[in-house]
């Protein structure tokens, strides 16, 4: 329809898996349900909510208890439906038309969808060899040729798995005249938290997500962490009531298993290595090294692989087209999943 802007026109919708499968390796999601660790009082709780009445617009609770988890100020935080509304925030805040977004490929699609929608422009930054790592001076004279007003830093990166060095994230901060977003969704599986980043340079927004090692994929809660001056913008940007009140209400409990999360996001980082490991004993098979629970593969017998894992009922994540065409990545499962979807793969690479 000619009415359509132009960033819809040619539009996708971001690759979901809806088909029904036995194992789900796809979207890096947790597989252990946290939830059912609650007790039926903590379930008493929030079953018994006011939902006839609107949610707090402005999280207050739950904002107190993530800022006690993460080390920061609730003055400091803005807590979206998902971290993918506040990426899309994000946009909406700081661009204007024609203004570029600058990232590392590969790395998560809804940067570059952030940019068109808000009428911005992408510019991805290749790797410099078949190792896919991001090199932070060539970030940072793009960034700087394009005048970028906005910088996303995946870390860990999502697909490949590796931990960008803290030197070189502070070297980008502080190299160019951007706002530096950097996606913390897989950051407990690597044990790290760059909140403090925040409180020490204005120009640094940190996204995290309970969706991941906390497995609250199904509820929708993320949470941005920067000064008081871009918080306080980004609280007016949201939707109002954009998270809703069970979800409110069953992330601060979560907050409260963190003892329990941490065990299992080790034992899921473990797991990811694992699959690396015996992947490696493939030959055609190249395996990246990862610190989260999903590890990406190259081969050329990607496509037969990915056929015979859906024929025997297991989804990866495939990649049909542009720098991943030849690869797949593999979200950890349970150990009795794990070793379902190695065995599909023996039989196709014998």
């Amino acid at each position: 329809m000619k009415y359509f802007r132009e960033a819809y026109k040619n539009y996708s919708a971001y690759e979901t898996a809806d088909d029904v499968y036995d194992i789900y390796l796809y979207a890096n999601e947790n597989p252990i349900n946290l939830f059912i660790t609650l007790t039926d009082d903590e379930k008493d709780d929030i079953l018994f909510l006011d939902y006839n009445r609107y949610p707090d617009s402005d999280c207050r609770s739950l904002k107190e208890a993530y800022a006690d988890y993460a080390g920061v100020l609730p003055e400091n935080i803005t807590v979206g439906n998902g971290s993918d509304e506040l990426i899309r925030v994000i946009g909406d805040v700081f661009l204007e038309n024609g203004e570029y977004v600058i990232s590392h490929e590969p790395t998560f699609s809804m940067y570059a969808r952030c940019a068109e929608v808000a009428r911005g422009n992408y510019y991805g930054v290749m790797p410099r060899d078949d190792s896919l790592r991001a090199n932070a001076d060539d970030i940072i004279a793009k960034a700087n040729e394009l005048k970028a007003k906005l910088i996303f830093i995946c870390n860990p990166n999502n697909p490949t798995g590796e931990l960008w060095d803290e030197e070189d994230i502070i070297k980008i901060i502080k190299n160019t005249d951007s706002v530096v977003v950097i996606d913390e969704a897989y950051g407990e599986f690597a044990g790290i938290n760059s909140a403090y980043l925040a409180n020490e340079y204005n120009n640094v927004i940190i996204l995290k997500t309970l969706s991941k090692a906390f497995a609250m994929a199904g509820m929708r809660v993320g949470f941005a962490i920067a000064s008081k001056e871009i918080s306080d913008v980004l609280n007016m940007a949201v939707d109002t009531y954009n998270v809703n009140t069970f979800s409110q209400a069953a992330a601060k409990l979560m907050l409260t298993r963190k003892d329990k999360m941490r065990i299992i996001a080790k034992d899921l980082a473990a797991e990811a290595k694992r699959l690396g490991e015996e992947l490696a004993k493939f030959d055609g098979i190249t395996v990246y090294p990862t610190v989260t629970n999903f590890v990406l593969i190259k081969t050329d017998k990607n496509k037969e692989i990915y056929e015979a894992l859906k024929k025997s009922g297991i989804l990866v994540r495939g990649y049909s087209k542009g720098l991943l065409s030849d690869y797949l990545r593999i979200s950890a499962g349970t150990r009795s999943e794990n070793d379902s979807f190695l065995k599909v793969v023996s039989e196709v690479m014998s």
